[in-house]
């Protein structure tokens, strides 16, 4: 039987494939009658579908992601054999096949390296947001001394409210690091 985290990788697979719009053709089981493929039964002796993956996937019937792949790889097969090798469905099931294959590869192999690996994602978008800022933006505490708050009149906390936008005094601490530099040089002109 599959891992817990295994079952997981399987269902998030096949929910992206059947929402890919090229899939439709493979979400149900062919009806002969329906689809006007009366001999299809003839031809393709093991049928299998993605919703039949579904059901199979939900009753514990695959025992490795491999068994799992093997039924998207039949889908594909059956495909070729019924529809013949340069048909629509052949180039539809190649780009199926590319796309669960490049989802295999990198596929995690525990919870823990994937927590990681989308951990280490978010720690390079953040560094590649904190490269593209704004030359204007400070981003270190160290560059932007703040003024002392208890030591403002009244007028002066009036001004600098000002300066924020609509923010109150209660918000400056919070909001200084995200101030442009032009605004906090006039807010310590402010203070002074």
């Amino acid at each position: 039987m599959l891992s817990e985290f295994d079952k997981t990788w399987c269902q998030k697979l096949l929910t992206e494939l059947n929402k890919m719009p090229i899939t439709m053709p493979f979400r149900q089981p062919v009806d002969p009658i329906r689809d006007s493929a009366p001999n299809y039964l003839e031809v393709i002796k093991t049928p299998m579908d993605l919703s039949t993956m579904k059901k199979k996937l939900l009753g514990d019937e695959y025992q490795t992601v491999e068994s799992f792949i093997d039924d998207i790889k039949l889908i594909c097969d059956n495909a070729k054999l019924f529809n013949g090798p340069n048909s629509m469905y052949a180039l539809i099931c190649d780009d199926i096949m590319n796309e669960v294959q490049k989802q295999y590869c990198e596929k995690a192999e525990s919870a823990d390296q994937e927590w990681f690996r989308s951990l280490n994602r978010a720690i390079a978008e953040l560094q590649e947001h904190m490269r593209s800022a704004p030359a204007d933006v400070s981003l270190s505490f160290k560059d932007a001394p703040m003024p002392d708050l208890s030591k403002l009149s009244e007028d002066q906390i009036i001004q600098i409210e000002s300066e924020l936008g609509g923010g109150t005094i209660d918000t400056l601490e919070k909001k200084w690091m995200f101030l442009n530099e032009s605004v906090r040089k006039k807010i310590m002109e402010i203070s002074q």
